[in-house]
């Protein structure tokens, strides 16, 4: 089993996702792989395409069971990899759906989870999460998945997601 970090947009987002894979890999002893996207290395965002991102995570591991840890914009890869290869994905978690951010036709990518059993997906979401509060993202994914109810509520008004022992026990469970 292989987890994928897919981080958020920002290049801060390579830390974080250092530190994911630093904690998950004193927990987990599967390979664990960091995407770091197309646009931090050219510095020029308009690099940055969801789709593309996804099909090549899809082309690099098309014969691996997976599981996923999204943040932000990471989840709208996950969404692409949910319609491609759902049947190969073992657990995700997104943390900070930043649904204040996502167009509308973003917004329907999110349909896709409704395609997933759901105790597969996870999601983490800050209390008052500047990207978009607890109550407004539960409320968007129970609105695609009504009987879903795997939602960690975390009081922070923040956009990040340091729960790493939170994360450690899903992906172990």
């Amino acid at each position: 089993m292989k987890t994928i970090i897919l981080p958020g947009f920002s290049k801060i987002n390579r830390a974080w996702a250092e530190q994911a894979k630093y904690y998950l890999g004193q927990k987990i002893h599967d390979p664990i792989e960091i995407i770091n996207w197309k646009h931090w290395e050219s510095g020029n965002s308009n690099d940055f395409m969801a789709l593309e991102e996804a099909k090549k995570i899809i082309e690099d591991n098309k014969n691996d069971e997976i599981n996923i840890l999204a943040k932000s914009i990471g989840t709208l890869v996950c969404m692409y990899l949910i319609q491609e290869i759902p049947l190969s994905l073992n657990k995700i978690i997104l943390c900070g759906i930043p649904l204040s951010d996502l167009r509308a036709s973003s917004k329907s990518l999110y349909e896709a989870l409704a395609t997933v059993p759901t105790y597969k997906v996870s999601y983490f979401q800050n209390s008052d999460d500047p990207h978009g509060s607890f109550d407004e993202v539960s409320a968007f994914v129970k609105n695609i998945v009504p009987n879903t109810n795997n939602f960690v509520k975390k009081l922070a008004d923040t956009h990040d997601y340091p729960y790493w022992e939170d994360f450690g026990k899903i992906l172990t469970n």
